[in-house]
């Protein structure tokens, strides 16, 4: 880090809008390590006839059963043009636990368009707003194109624990997307790594997999498509992206 949250290819495949003003689609976003600094939001947004002020909003997962909730940042972006368009807080937002959403919403009726990716894999992640927020009911077919910038731990801490012992530098998975099998290898493992958690989107642990020699086979047939990371087990190495698609 700092890295890009996102789940789109970078290239809007299509462009949709609300007839209705208010409303608008969002990301659900899990850091990846906590304390995350949300530096900056960005949304792929276009025009259809006349320019516009939509908000593009990060908010807090602090809703009833972790729905969108506070807002922690909102800022109006002037559409004029098919573009990504970034909102940049004076001050980044700190997410300590949980996830968070990126949203846009607009201000007048059928402007601006939003920008959708439907190639797979799909995130399953987008929620649309239409007078309220909710899972967006075409989740399965596209995702929504709105990604943010985020970068580590903030702040400056003292321990009197022992130093971690030395973490792998990378974790290789290969083939990788893949709808069956596919190997996780450690590279330049230290022997001590016992065991790899893969987790979903939600940060829920869906496999507990056991390393033989720095690596573990990861079988995907009963694991639903979508984006998974692996991690091993108590250690901060770094986190591997594991798609998968049937």
């Amino acid at each position: 880090m700092p890295a890009t949250l996102t789940y789109d290819n970078g290239t809007a495949g299509s462009m949709w809008y609300f007839y209705s003003a208010g409303g608008g689609w969002g990301n659900r976003f899990v850091p990846p390590v906590y304390p995350c600094s949300v530096q900056s939001a960005r949304v792929f947004l276009g025009m259809r006839s006349t320019p516009s002020s939509p908000h593009i909003r990060i908010l807090d997962d602090n809703g009833p059963d972790g729905t969108p909730g506070d807002t922690l940042y909102d800022a109006a972006v002037t559409v004029a043009g098919d573009s990504w368009y970034t909102v940049t807080p004076p001050d980044p937002v700190v997410i300590n636990d949980g996830a968070f959403f990126v949203c846009a919403i607009s201000v007048v009726d059928s402007e601006p368009t939003f920008g959708m990716d439907s190639i797979p894999p799909l995130s399953y992640q987008k929620w649309e707003h239409f007078g309220a927020w909710s899972p967006d009911r075409d989740a399965g077919k596209r995702d929504f194109m709105a990604n943010a910038t985020i970068s580590g731990p903030v702040g400056i801490f003292e321990s009197l624990e022992s130093a971690p012992a030395k973490v792998p530098s990378r974790i290789d998975v290969n083939p990788n997307p893949f709808g069956g099998m596919t190997t996780i290898r450690l590279l330049n493992p230290t022997g001590l790594e016992k065991a790899l958690d893969v987790y979903d989107a939600t940060g829920s642990i869906v496999r507990t997999l056991e390393l033989s020699r720095g690596q573990a086979v990861l079988d995907g047939r009963w694991l639903a498509d979508g984006i998974y990371f692996a991690r091993v087990r108590g250690t901060e190495a770094p986190v591997a992206k594991v798609i998968v698609t049937h």
